[in-house]
């Protein structure tokens, strides 16, 4: 009886942790979101008036994206500078 109910007792454990599971998201859909966890809301945003380190890990997010778009352009602005040339 007792190993029935060990049994009984951890099938329903291991049901109750696959219901904790991320549901998957469909095929080759991308998330456009960034989940942080800061100790606080940062004063600004602004990288001039920035004191704080929570304000700069925001910062460091927001602006990641801009700075990779930029040496994306230059890079192709130059390649076709070198190709007319």
């Amino acid at each position: 009886m007792k190993k029935i109910l060990a049994l009984a007792l951890a099938l329903v454990m291991v049901l109750c942790l696959a219901a904790c599971g991320d549901k998957p998201t469909g095929g080759n859909e991308t998330v456009n979101s960034l989940s942080v966890c800061l100790a606080s809301e940062p004063d600004t945003l602004d990288p001039a008036l920035n004191s704080a380190v929570d304000g700069a890990t925001m910062i460091s997010h927001l602006f990641s994206g801009l700075a990779n778009n930029i040496v994306s352009f230059v890079t192709a602005i130059v390649v076709e500078i070198s190709y007319r040339i």
